[in-house]
């Protein structure tokens, strides 16, 4: 398995933050990114394994789960208006 490249680009002042806090904790910003970008993709792997899907939900799950769409889309209304 060949490793690949990622990049970003940041501003002076992002960058710098990031200098300094990879020589407070004895790391590189390589490490240090890769690390965070590993770690956003288990915690989105946790989250999706942990979704069940309507047909596994209880009546109350699937009720609490109705009422919080319907508050979410009233408030992305009200955020609109």
């Amino acid at each position: 398995m060949g490793l690949r490249v990622v990049s970003t680009k940041l501003t002076e002042e992002e960058h710098t933050k990031l200098v300094d806090l990879c020589s407070r904790t004895g790391t590189t910003p390589s490490s240090l990114l890769r690390q965070a970008v590993m770690e956003k993709i288990s915690s989105e792997s946790e989250t999706k394994t942990k979704e069940k899907s309507p047909d596994e939900m209880s009546l109350e799950e699937l009720w609490e789960l109705c009422l919080e769409k319907e508050r979410s889309k009233n408030s992305l209304n009200s955020q609109i208006s």
